[in-house]
């Protein structure tokens, strides 16, 4: 967050629009805490799927979630009953064999994805999941947070914003987590942030 802000304050720019997806959302949540002390105005906040900071989380959530995002680009045809089940007993498992059993089943379930690419996927998830942030005084900011509602097992509407920050804009969308910043959902959201920005 530090770093963004210095790069910003080279220019001169006074005025900007922040926007973050995933785990960017957290960043942008400090950024705005830093930003208050400083000269430049922030026009609009734009967070995309990027859940509120949790103080921690338990594993079989990390899992769900992990699930969840795995099964919009694997093609796997797991339900949500059994995916819940397969992180209960991954969660039970050493830390060194979860991985392989999260693989199995997506294969087991119709679902295909390159090993390379999994494991990368597969760490980078639980590292930002394990990421602690402790400064979570509320602002007093409004944001517009649009949401991947086929990466949710339970759609929290502001996705824990509403306890951070004054006012929270939902835009649900149909698309997972990672598709929903590509080509063309990515239109299909930005149209309704522009019906929010004229009402």
């Amino acid at each position: 967050a530090t770093h963004n802000i210095n790069a910003i304050k080279k220019t001169d720019i006074k005025n900007i629009q922040l926007i973050g997806h995933s785990y960017g959302g957290i960043v942008i949540f400090e950024m705005l805490k830093q930003l208050s002390k400083e000269e430049i105005q922030v026009s609009d906040v734009i967070l995309i799927d990027s859940h509120a900071p949790r103080k921690s989380i338990k594993t079989t959530d990390i899992y769900i979630g992990l699930l969840s995002c795995l099964k919009g680009i694997s093609g796997m045809n797991a339900s949500p009953i059994e995916m819940v089940d397969l992180a209960k007993r991954v969660a039970k498992k050493p830390k060194v064999r979860r991985k392989d059993c999260v693989y199995k089943f997506i294969h087991k379930q119709g679902g295909s994805l390159d090993p390379e690419f999994y494991d990368r996927l597969y760490h980078l998830y639980l590292k930002s999941m394990q990421v602690s942030y402790t400064n979570l005084d509320p602002i007093d900011t409004e944001i517009s947070l649009v949401i991947a509602q086929a990466s949710k097992r339970k759609v929290d509407n502001q996705l824990g914003w509403n306890k951070y920050l004054t006012s929270v804009h939902t835009i649900p969308t149909k698309e997972n987590h990672f598709n929903l910043v590509k080509k063309p959902n990515i239109n299909l959201w930005k149209d309704q942030l522009r019906k929010i920005e004229l009402s």
